[in-house]
């Protein structure tokens, strides 16, 4: 049997156990609108004002 089989590939795959590829901690901001990206500390400000409890 040719070693390009479909059997032999998943075979080898799976010696090492087929893993989740890992991910980051944050993702990459590569390629997200300028726009966007300015607006951020603005949204984080507001959302920390929000949350913070009010007296009545």
């Amino acid at each position: 049997m040719a070693k390009n089989h479909t059997t032999h590939k998943s075979r080898m795959a799976h010696r090492n156990g087929i893993k989740k590829p890992r991910s980051n901690r944050y993702e990459s901001m590569k390629g997200v609108v300028t726009k966007f990206m300015k607006n951020m500390p603005n949204t984080a400000a507001k959302k920390i004002a929000d949350a913070a409890p009010t007296s009545p």
